[in-house]
């Protein structure tokens, strides 16, 4: 029966179908397909035959358009989008719908089933209830402490193998297996070496899983593996041995300073919080016991009770025990040291030297050793206390040597004062320090001004003014001078800081109306040193009185002599320049130099060549002697002084500013003056001859 119901099914559906679409190929109405996962967009997943030509019979169309694309002209599918089997599941269905064109039929579909094929496209993963463990670090070796478990999406995978990456305290944990397993087996984990909470209380183990298809894909996770911590370890002390130090003259009571830390214990098992006793194991010194005690919880020592044999001795040993509170086979010893020891001793309570300004750097100044009463400091160290003055002083940390930093100045400072500590180990005392500045003459006194200006009357006695110097040196005594017109003027001093200048002529003899005079200020130190001014003094004009004339007219008359003979000399010298222009007209000089004649054409400042057999002009291109030749040579002659010399004037165009211009002189020449009217020639012995250009 189920047989027929479906061959009529079928039937009834190809009946109905007829009308409207079907495809080519049975079954007529259903289409079954298989594509792979992860193929790329745009992949052909199968092509449809319809009957029916598109456009003119029949219309399709597909029904889900998320995964794929149906062209209705060519009726091929394809992927639109990606396809992942771990998220869409294993099959997809969809419909091709169909509609014949031009009949008013219903629309017929043929529905699809798309099989989507699983590929090994995801790696194994331990999963997260697996990253995280506790171990006790009592734990033995090769003990199971956890297990790992793993998954993965792709169905292919039925087996996984597990590996431990090398890495820090990895050494300490082994696989059961480096085999495949099963995916849904767990992979133990076994501990290779013990542990230990106070070393490490966290571990972070790195582990790989890969799985065994193809392509092999794998994947890392860090395992955090937590130590737990257990009592089992004894109390710890900062250090195994300490060194104290206290005074000989303590009292009881008082603390042992303890180096190089105080005396400390701790339980390294840190998660316990176990409390500490401290004791001290029982000790003896020459007959005597029970010299210090230690406080239980603070470990601080001290003097229980004073004894002959503290004063005899500098040196004691005691064992300082730690105990848990809890446990006391939890415990631990430390050694203690004491010595006895007294402050540093200064020979003095105070310090003093002194020191001359201006003094270089690093210049010695004083040593402020300090000494110890017994051997066991090793040795004192200096320092400034504070700082004080540590821009100017340094003290040598190992023998109390003090020394300057920089020049020192009087003027700035006169006296410096601080203190030097002393330490031996730890353990100080001090010492004042007093260092005074002698004043050197290093400075000039010098004049409140520059110049003085003063107006005064022409009386004789009477106080022209006053002068002020100061001098920076404290320690002068400033001597005031006049330099010039002694016989009018006078200065003394008034103070230690200023002279008064007297006037001493009288009036007949002052007639000039203005005097300048040059002071000079004299520290009288040593080296002495000076310093200078001016001062200018003028007087009212005097008034000439009518019986005055009389005995000014002989000067009077000696001034006019004097212009009107200066009047005549400018004019003799302006005729005498004149007749010897006149008589330079068509001349031609020359000059006999070293064996060689330079002629010189006083007109245009051509030199030629003279040789013996006439006049040879020089060749513009020869550079010998082309001083002489670039000169618009204009001869001055003085025949009475025998010199000729020429103006600057630039020669011809053809001479050139490059030259190197210098006045040149020729000495002991010879001047021939040939006339063209009368054919005589007449020499002169010359001194000198001065070309300026």
């Amino acid at each position: 029966m189920f047989l027929i119901f479906i061959i009529l099914s079928i039937t009834l559906r190809i009946s109905e179908g007829a009308d409207n679409c079907q495809l080519t190929t049975f079954p007529f109405f259903v289409m079954e397909l298989l594509v792979d996962e992860e193929l790329p967009v745009g992949s052909k997943v199968s092509s449809v035959n319809i009957l029916g030509k598109e456009n003119l019979e029949v219309l399709t169309s597909i029904e889900d358009t998320r995964y794929f694309h149906y062209d209705g002209e060519t009726r091929i599918i394809s992927i639109k989008s990606r396809i992942d089997s771990e998220s869409v599941g294993k099959k997809i269905t969809t419909r091709i719908w169909c509609q014949k064109i031009g009949e008013n039929l219903d629309n017929s579909s043929i529905t699809v089933y798309v099989n989507v094929r699983d590929i090994n496209d995801n790696a194994p993963e331990i999963l997260q209830s697996s990253r995280n463990v506790t171990i006790n670090e009592f734990t033995p070796p090769k003990s199971e402490v956890f297990q790992l478990l793993s998954r993965d999406a792709d169905s292919l995978t039925t087996k996984i193998i597990y590996s431990i990456i090398d890495g820090k305290h990895s050494e300490k944990f082994y696989l059961a297996s480096n085999s495949a397993i099963l995916t849904t087996d767990p992979m133990k984990v076994f501990l290779s070496k013990e542990l230990d909470y106070e070393s490490v209380s966290l571990i972070k183990l790195v582990v790989n899983v890969k799985d065994v298809e193809n392509p092999q894909l794998n994947s890392t996770a860090i395992i955090d593996i937590n130590i737990e911590d257990a009592d089992d370890e004894n109390p710890l002390f900062t250090s195994n041995f300490y060194t104290g130090k206290i005074k000989k003259n303590a009292d009881v009571g008082t603390v042992v300073k303890v180096f190089p830390n105080r005396i400390f214990s701790w339980d390294p098992d840190v998660s316990f919080g176990n409390n500490i006793i401290y004791g001290i194991l029982q000790h003896k010194a020459d007959g005597d016991k029970d010299l210090f005690e230690i406080n239980p919880t603070s470990g601080l020592v001290t003097i229980k009770r004073k004894s002959p044999v503290i004063y005899e001795n500098n040196l004691f040993v005691l064992l300082i025990t730690a105990t848990q509170e809890n446990n006391a086979n939890r415990t631990t010893n430390a050694m203690l040291r004491i010595e006895l020891e007294s402050d540093p001793i200064y020979l003095h309570a105070n310090y003093s030297s002194r020191i001359f300004e201006n003094s270089p750097p690093n210049t010695f100044v004083l040593n402020v050793a300090a000494f110890t009463q017994n051997g066991t400091s090793k040795r004192v160290l200096y320092t400034l206390e504070g700082n004080q003055n540590s821009e100017n002083f340094k003290v040598i940390r190992t023998n109390g040597d003090i020394f300057t930093k920089k020049i020192l100045d009087y003027e700035e400072a006169q006296m410096y004062n601080f203190t030097v500590i002393a330490q031996a180990d730890n353990f100080t005392s001090t010492a004042k320090v007093i260092i005074e500045v002698m004043d050197i003459n290093d400075n000039n006194p010098t004049f409140t001004k520059n110049n003085y200006q003063f107006q005064a009357a022409r009386e004789n006695g009477s106080v022209i003014g006053h002068v002020t110097a100061t001098d920076a040196d404290v320690h002068y005594n400033l001597d005031f001078k006049l330099m010039n017109d002694l016989n009018i003027f006078k200065i003394e001093k008034v103070n230690e800081t200023a002279a008064a200048l007297y006037l001493l002529a009288e009036e007949t003899v002052i007639t000039p109306n203005k005097y300048m005079l040059h002071l000079i200020v004299d520290d009288g130190g040593n080296p002495p040193r000076q310093g200078s001014s001016v001062a200018i003094v003028e007087f009212p004009r005097l008034v000439i009185e009518e019986n005055d004339c009389v005995s000014s007219t002989p000067i009077a008359i000696i001034i006019a002599l004097s212009i009107l003979c200066g009047v005549l000399l400018i004019i003799v010298i302006i005729l005498l320049v004149c007749c010897i222009r006149l008589r330079k007209e068509n001349l031609r000089t020359n000059y006999h130099l070293s064996n060689e004649v330079y002629e010189v054409n006083t007109n245009s400042g051509i030199v030629d060549d003279v040789e013996d057999n006439g006049i040879t002009r020089r060749n513009s291109s020869d550079s010998s002697k082309t001083a002489l030749k670039c000169l618009n040579l204009v001869p001055e002659v003085d025949y009475t002084a025998g010199e000729i010399s020429y103006d600057d004037k630039l020669g011809p165009s053809d001479c050139s500013r490059s030259l190197d211009c210098t006045t040149i002189s020729f000495i002991n020449m010879t001047q021939t003056i040939q006339s063209p009217a009368t054919n005589s020639t007449r020499s002169n012995n010359l001194k000198k001859i001065t070309v300026l250009y």
